[in-house]
């Protein structure tokens, strides 16, 4: 599965001092995190045009998202990972 059109690759989120998170499950946390992005600008951001500020949203957007799955993960599984 390839994924295009991210506003963040896998390498510039590592630079940014994202760790702990595998390339494919960043992947799909990236393609979220963009959807969200999309909705809120109406679709208007060109990826071609990507700033350094769409990316340390989606930087951020993608931690927030992963901290929410853990933390809903470790509500449903009763602590247990």
């Amino acid at each position: 599965m390839t994924f295009e059109g991210q506003y963040l690759t896998y390498a510039e989120y590592q630079a940014l001092g994202g760790s702990a998170i595998g390339e494919m499950p960043f992947n799909l946390l990236e393609f979220e995190a963009r959807r969200q992005i999309d909705i809120r600008t109406f679709n208007r951001i060109n990826v071609d045009d990507v700033t350094q500020e769409i990316k340390l949203c989606d930087y951020n957007l993608i931690n927030s998202l992963k901290g929410f799955l853990e933390t809903n993960n470790t509500i449903v599984n009763g602590g247990n990972i």
